[in-house]
């Protein structure tokens, strides 16, 4: 990681993995991660972070700012 971000000057996402919650109603079969018990401790499981482990507060701010608006969103868009 810190060599690509070396190269590229930007940061990097490693989106590859995700975690299963085993209350989801789906079979859950597939995939690298562990599953957990609950979606709430799905939700846990992620972080965004810088590479030195810190939360890369920019990017969080924002991605709170964007899922407190996306469900009155959609739902206005389905209206249409």
């Amino acid at each position: 990681m810190n060599q690509i971000a070396s190269l590229t000057g930007k940061p990097t996402m490693v989106t590859e993995f995700s975690f299963k919650a085993m209350d989801s109603g789906l079979p859950n079969t597939k995939g690298a991660a562990k599953p957990v018990a609950t979606q709430q401790e799905r939700a846990s499981s992620y972080g965004v972070v810088k590479l030195d482990g810190s939360p890369w507060e920019t990017l969080v701010a924002r991605m709170k700012e964007v899922n407190a608006r996306i469900e009155s969103r959609a739902a206005k868009a389905q209206l249409r």
